[in-house]
């Protein structure tokens, strides 16, 4: 399996209405760009929507029966002889959903619907292609590794739990065989190293406040922690050490927000509180803005191969 390099970026992005910090739950809007011009849409309730940008038409939307909560967080992955696009994302709910693009179609059909324990919230997921496998974490502290078929189904094959960490993303670490993982907590500002064969803890580091979310590239060893007080805050991967902090405005109270890299990190982006995504050049932190309908919360941001094209840019304000 593998994830498609070529072409425009996807981009997720979630707008609550009025979730604050201490209960940080998307309930708005989900939207995402796949590469090939198509956009997914969630509005809540576990109502996605797709349709092809390029042509403004509404793409078929698998008939899920059932609530099974706000999407809270997605990812996107493809078979290395399979060029349909896969979509999985989790809910508040603790669903975990498949959508997989239908051949030689725009639309996608849904292949299965797996609720993943108790009713707890599915805050991240990262798939390694690699190994096969896709990691979840749950607001219960729940960490599971599952590996995934040719037909896209789920094997558990690690599952643990870490008191009082209430995970906010979780990353592969690209460490030969042992495909180590990194997880940020949020409410205890922690980053945890986790065993990649068994989830066992390995280290643990003081981030020194809260974490609303973060992204890795141990590539160009640097890591991005949302500081919701401040913005997003640059870090090394080899020492631990912050480099700089990019600044995003915050209106009202503090909301949390997913942060994301692109064009191999010489990208980051943010959501935030008032209907902006910011985009920063991350060597000279100049920044500009992608702007959404409204001043809703923008919470989740899930890029995959966009802004690859100087084309990006007619869509900033």
């Amino acid at each position: 399996m593998m994830v498609h390099g070529q072409g425009l970026h996807m981009l997720a992005t979630a707008a609550a209405r009025s979730k604050q910090l201490s209960l940080p739950h998307p309930t708005g809007i989900n939207s995402g760009v796949r590469k090939d011009g198509s956009v997914f849409d969630n509005n809540g309730s576990d109502r996605v929507f797709l349709w092809n940008t390029k042509t403004g038409k509404q793409l078929k939307r698998p008939g899920g029966e059932g609530f099974r909560g706000d999407t809270t967080t997605m990812t996107w992955i493809c078979g290395e002889d399979d060029a349909n696009e896969v979509l999985i994302y989790g809910t508040l709910c603790g669903y975990i959903i498949c959508w997989k693009q239908i051949k030689n179609m725009w639309d996608f059909e849904e292949l299965y619907c797996l609720h993943i324990g108790s009713a707890t919230e599915i805050t991240a997921l990262d798939f390694d292609p690699p190994s096969h496998r896709l990691a979840l974490s749950t607001r219960n502290g729940t960490i599971q590794v599952h590996k995934v078929d040719t037909q896209m189904k789920l094997h558990g094959h690690i599952s643990v739990i870490i008191q009082n960490c209430d995970p906010r993303a979780i990353y592969f670490l690209p460490n030969r065989e042992s495909r180590n993982m990194i997880m940020f907590g949020c409410h205890s500002g922690k980053i945890y190293l986790l065993q990649g064969n068994d989830g066992t803890m390995i280290e643990t580091y003081d981030a020194g406040g809260i974490i609303g979310h973060a992204t890795v590239n141990t590539a160009k060893d640097v890591f991005s922690i949302d500081d919701p007080s401040e913005g997003i805050a640059l870090y090394r991967i080899v020492d631990g050490a912050k480099v700089k902090t990019l600044p995003v405005k915050t209106t009202k109270t503090l909301w949390l927000r997913q942060v994301a890299f692109t064009q191999d990190s010489k990208i980051v982006m943010s959501g935030s509180n008032h209907g902006i995504i910011y985009v920063f050049e991350r060597r000279d932190g100049s920044v500009s803005k992608l702007t959404t309908e409204g001043t809703a919360w923008v919470q989740t941001i899930t890029v995959h191969h966009w802004f690859t094209s100087p084309s990006w840019r007619e869509l900033i304000e």
